[in-house]
């Protein structure tokens, strides 16, 4: 299962969803350091297929707030700590509420929320690759 843009909607507000891997373009993301001037490992994730970026719907900091695309405006509710666990496996941490982008209980086409702090499980866990 990858995180997915549903329906390659180019809209803002469109839910981010985890879906089977079809390799399309709605399911790459590249990962933009927030700023080059510091060091702090703050990342923003902007949709390959429409160039928007993962942000928490509202900039809710509540546990099961869910993912969706919007425009880049600086907000931390769009900045992600990547907390290294194995080699190419992350924790993707929320600056603003401190939560992790969380898998547990998902289907196909379910919006991704946030959830858990502090301690983590494998439906937290995100296998990084480079897309081809």
């Amino acid at each position: 299962m990858c995180l997915d843009v549903s329906g390659s909607s180019p809209t803002a507000g469109t839910p981010i969803v985890v879906w089977w891997n079809t390799r399309a373009n709605n399911q790459k993301f590249y990962f933009e350091r927030a700023s080059v001037a510091s060091h702090d490992g703050n990342y923003r994730i902007r949709s390959a297929s429409s160039g928007l970026y993962i942000d928490v719907n509202g900039g809710s900091t509540a546990s099961g707030a869910t993912m969706v695309q919007w425009n880049n405006n600086g907000a931390s509710s769009q900045m992600w700590n990547m907390v290294q666990v194995v080699q190419g496996t992350y924790l993707i941490e929320n600056e603003r509420s401190r939560l992790l982008l969380n898998a547990t209980a998902v289907g196909a086409g379910a919006p991704i929320p946030q959830r858990g702090s502090g301690t983590y499980d494998v439906s937290q866990m995100w296998k990084l690759t480079l897309a081809q």
